[in-house]
């Protein structure tokens, strides 16, 4: 999609990953920031395009985690336990109502939803930063 730091090892992960999952709600944090990358003259209107069809390509092959309210409450306990924002903490939310269905591995690069997602005993990856 975009070039950014740890972009070819979160390409080569996900590559190996026996599936990837996420909340629904990536999928519009992903065209917000390519939009905003458009308007602050870091991506051309082609690349925003191109980012955007490689966006949806992938997406069809992810397992999507809705919001619904067990979601809503659970991400609502996080952030209140760990001053998280709220979509961080929807993140960290999607990611633990799949443990139950086996390991769970989190990805991400901001250090306050790492925190938190470490204190739901999730697997990170990268394992440091």
């Amino acid at each position: 999609m975009v070039t950014e730091p740890g972009s070819e090892e979160a390409h080569a992960f996900a590559d190996r990953a026996e599936a990837l999952a996420s909340s629904t709600v990536a999928y519009a944090e992903a065209r917000a920031a390519l939009a905003r990358g458009r308007i602050e003259g870091r991506f051309t209107e082609q690349e925003v395009a191109t980012a955007g069809t490689a966006l949806d390509r992938r997406w069809a092959h992810i397992l999507t985690i809705d919001v619904d309210d067990t979601i809503a409450h659970i991400a609502g306990d996080i952030a209140d336990a760990r001053t998280l924002r709220a979509l961080d903490a929807v993140h960290v939310a999607s990611a633990v109502s799949l443990v139950q269905e086996g390991q769970v591995v989190f990805a991400s690069w901001d250090r306050r939803q790492r925190a938190s997602a470490a204190a739901e005993l999730l697997i990170l990856f990268p394992e440091s930063l």
